[in-house]
């Protein structure tokens, strides 16, 4: 769908909470990161794909599929600078620590 023009409209429309709705329901838990970064990329209208959509995403992400979400989508975050606290207080511990270096490339 994300190559079909009238559905970029669709995706630019999305709220945080229908991305994350649209995750959820990604039928096979590990395509959740790559349905994820497909459809970031037309999210979000003008502010793009904010720290608030990778929040929902990884609420409704598949516990152990978490961290591939966060590594598969923080690059396409608009907002990293001031959004990586919302981000990070959504991760475990053991989370923080494996996506520690994602975090550092992804601010450079």
């Amino acid at each position: 769908k994300v190559d079909d023009p009238s559905w970029r409209t669709v995706f630019s429309d999305l709220t945080p909470d229908e991305f994350g709705m649209i995750i959820a329901h990604v039928h096979v838990d590990f395509d959740q990161p790559k349905v994820a970064a497909c459809i970031a990329l037309f999210v979000g209208g003008d502010r793009g794909f904010t720290s608030k959509y990778a929040v929902a995403a990884l609420k409704n992400t598949a516990r152990w599929n978490r961290t591939a979400m966060i590594q598969k989508v923080l690059p396409l975050c608009t907002d990293l600078e001031t959004g990586q606290v919302e981000i990070m207080a959504e991760l475990t511990e053991w989370e923080q620590t494996v996506t520690s270096h994602d975090f550092q490339a992804a601010l450079r």
